[in-house]
């Protein structure tokens, strides 16, 4: 192994006095680094002083890099990227051969591990693109496995590079007088390499969590790692608690199982992450609550009564959250809070949310009459929400009702209620009169007036406030401004009858009178012109108007004729003798009234004298 060391040495050497250019890179590090593209280690060198810009400055000279692994692994070049052949301007495109040149494995100076130089072919030459100061220049990749083909599951812990100085030179136990420094020089025969950077291995899988809130011991784990690193395995532990699943789901919570819980993440590479959890039961905020109009709501956290109330940024404003105190909080909404609010109570570890619904103040209105007729009924409507309690108990919308102080309790969807009253007054009473006689002479007619109103009809069917009527029973309707009503009734009879009479003679004697009375009233009108009960009048036709005393007349009609004319006649001596007698005999009449009184047709006279007979 030595000498195969040696002979790439001696080329190195030669190449360098043939081609005897002075390097302007002046300073270079190792750099090993995991890429979790191609789950492969990359070989970087990063500039760390000078700069490449031409042909000889960017060309490849003499290098080893050395790795270690465990003596259990083994490893291999996998890819090759830099420099590139025939590179001079900058149109290469077949990356320079890089290979295993020396190998040692487990010697007595360093047992446990195995030793891989790797060095570049020189021919053909090989350049590197302009550089300068801070590049890092991927060379080549590696895979580092296990003898048997398995996977290393250390993280990539044990690849790494050989130490300068540290690791064991070529005099050392085992090292069979090869030596395994690492060396590298781009532009001359002057060395650039300066050491070795930090090895960045293969990033550990990002750990999160979410802890649901819940009444159980709920973790979601949320881990992630790259494809190459996949699959991943968990290892949880707690209180009284061990799983190797990904989360963890313990119902219920209690105070037993409520604590830390740790887990330890490894991905196919053997890397590990680790994650402590506290995790407990979800503290209690209460049922949501609802709100109409304004007012205070209390807010009621428990398990524990340690929380603390806080209301989210995103409340629509109009609310004021109080101190919490054993749990609780008050929280006043003033007027136009409407929508809902959101209030969170918080643990030490975790929170729960309970929302406040506030409804804007309910407005019930009751519509409908705010007076009726006495007696009569009106129709109440309610409106503003969609349920109804009446004080009367009925559950509709619209009552029926007469006067009276009314209220109902409206409900809407949300359940918020409002009371709206109502007072109905009577309108004044429409007192209906019918002014006029209650009694008619028969046959005659009167009229009647109505009044209390403003509109009139009749039983009769006339529209006037006045009808003329005859006895009998008559209505009115009477209706006010207002629209209320009134009936009245009257009746009229016939006063009693006047029978008007003429008592007296029917006929008289020819050229004479005779007193006829009249009769049947207290007034008298005689065709004549008379105003007496009794008139003296001869033969003749006559008439009486006669008046009671409600005014009533009747008229009767008397005819008085004169009777046959009487021919008186006296027969007998008109002469007679002193102290002698004679005798005179009345005739043409059915009786005789002789002058001195005899009521014989014959008187005999024995004095002289006139005698007359009637």
């Amino acid at each position: 192994m030595a000498r195969r060391f040696t002979t790439v040495m001696i080329a190195l050497c030669c190449y360098f006095g043939i081609n005897n250019i002075s390097a302007q890179i002046t300073g270079l590090k190792f750099l090993l680094k995991y890429d979790t593209t191609t789950c492969l280690y990359n070989v970087n060198i990063v500039i760390t002083e000078g700069t490449a810009v031409t042909v000889p400055q960017r060309t490849q000279f003499n290098a080893q890099i050395t790795l270690i692994v465990p003596s259990t692994d083994s490893m291999e070049i996998v890819q090759r990227f830099m420099p590139l052949e025939s590179n001079q301007f900058y149109t290469g495109t077949n990356p320079l051969v890089w290979a295993i040149s020396t190998t040692l494995f487990e010697p007595c100076s360093q047992p446990g591990s195995n030793f891989y130089s790797i060095s570049p072919a020189l021919s053909p030459t090989s350049q590197y693109n302009n550089t300068t100061v801070g590049d890092t220049i991927k060379l080549f990749s590696v895979r580092a496995f296990r003898k048997d083909g398995s996977a290393v599951l250390n993280c990539g812990g044990n690849l790494r590079f050989f130490e300068n100085d540290t690791d064991p030179n070529s005099s050392a136990c085992g090292m069979m007088g090869g030596d395994f420094k690492n060396g590298f020089t781009i532009g001359g025969i002057g060395e650039d390499y300066e050491g070795n950077l930090t090895t960045i291995r293969p990033p550990e899988a990002i750990l999160n969590y979410q802890l649901n809130c819940s009444d159980d011991i709920d973790i979601n784990l949320i881990s992630h790692s790259r494809t190459c690193q996949l699959p991943l395995s968990y290892s949880w532990t707690g209180p009284g608690y061990f799983s190797t699943l990904e989360d963890v789901l313990i119902t219920p919570a209690s105070s037993f199982n409520s604590g830390q819980y740790n887990v330890t993440v490894t991905d196919a590479l053997g890397c590990t992450s680790t994650l402590s959890i506290d995790a407990e039961k979800k503290p209690e905020a209460g049922s949501d609550k609802d709100l109409c109009g304004i007012g205070n709501i209390m807010l009621n956290g428990s398990n524990p009564t340690t929380g603390i109330w806080t209301a989210l940024g995103t409340n629509p404003a109009g609310a004021t959250l109080g101190a919490t105190s054993g749990g609780n909080a008050t929280v006043n909404f003033v007027a136009g809070s409407d929508g809902v609010y959101k209030f969170v109570y918080s643990s030490a570890l975790c929170s729960d949310t309970m929302d406040v619904n506030v409804s804007p103040s309910l407005n019930a209105t009751i519509s409908g009459l705010n007076n009726v007729c006495n007696g009569s009924t009106t129709t109440l409507t309610a409106g503003g929400g969609t349920g109804y309690v009446w004080s009367n108990g009925n559950l509709t919308s619209s009552v029926t009702v007469g006067a009276g102080s009314y209220s109902v309790t409206v409900t809407d969807a949300a359940g918020c209620t409002g009371t709206a009253i109502k007072t109905i007054t009577n309108l004044p009473v429409v007192n209906a009169t019918i002014s006029g006689l209650d009694n008619v002479c028969n046959g005659s007619s009167t009229t009647l007036t109505a009044s209390g109103g403003t509109g009139y009809v009749w039983s009769n069917g006339n529209l006037t406030s006045s009808v003329t009527v005859g006895a009998g029973s008559y209505s009115v309707t009477v209706t006010d401004a207002a629209g209320c009503t009134d009936t009245e009734i009257k009746t009229i009879t016939n006063l009693p009858v006047v029978n008007a009479t003429i008592s007296g003679l029917n006929n008289v004697c020819n050229g004479s009178t005779t007193t006829v009375t009249a009769g049947g009233g207290t007034g008298y009108v005689w065709s004549n012109g008379n105003l007496t009960s009794s008139v003296t009048v001869g033969a003749g036709s006559y008439s009486v108007t006669v008046t009671d005393a409600a005014g009533c007349t009747d008229m009767e009609i008397k005819t008085i004729t004169n009777l046959p004319v009487v021919n008186a006649t006296i027969a007998g001596s008109g002469v007679v003798c002193a102290g002698g007698c004679t005798t005179f005999t009345a005739g043409g009449g059915t009786s005789y009234v002789w002058c001195s009184g005899v009521l014989i047709p014959a008187i005999n006279v024995s004095t002289a004298g006139n005698y007359t007979v009637i």
